[in-house]
């Protein structure tokens, strides 16, 4: 019993990361769309890029809810397109936290 909770547990946690792979791996990067140059929404993603970059939010976070939280807050209020992709890749985290539960509880309920 023990040996089919672990391989359920390992598949579901595979699953659930290669959900978050293709979520993320499917935004559109911002800015990049277009065919002029727009200097603004450039500008907007490098400090966008520079404030997850210096409020450490890969390392100085416990979970997925506070790096989403992190991720969400150095979105910058400027450009539509650089908040929008926050937006997204914080959505994405919040499927995955919900992948998690849902995988918790089912090993609970296959132990019980």
């Amino acid at each position: 019993m023990k040996f089919i909770t672990v391989a359920l547990l390992s598949l579901i946690a595979v699953s659930v990361n290669a959900d978050l792979t293709s979520c993320v791996q499917a935004i559109p990067i911002p800015c990049s769309s277009s065919t002029n140059i727009d200097v603004s929404c450039s500008q907007a993603l490098s400090q966008y890029y520079n404030c997850v970059a210096n409020n450490s939010c890969a390392s100085n976070v416990n979970n997925l809810s506070d790096y989403s939280k992190c991720i969400k807050n150095c979105a910058p209020s400027s450009n539509t397109e650089v908040q929008e992709f926050a937006n997204k890749y914080a959505a994405c985290l919040y499927e995955n936290i919900i992948g998690y539960t849902f995988a918790f509880l089912a090993i609970i309920a296959f132990m019980f």
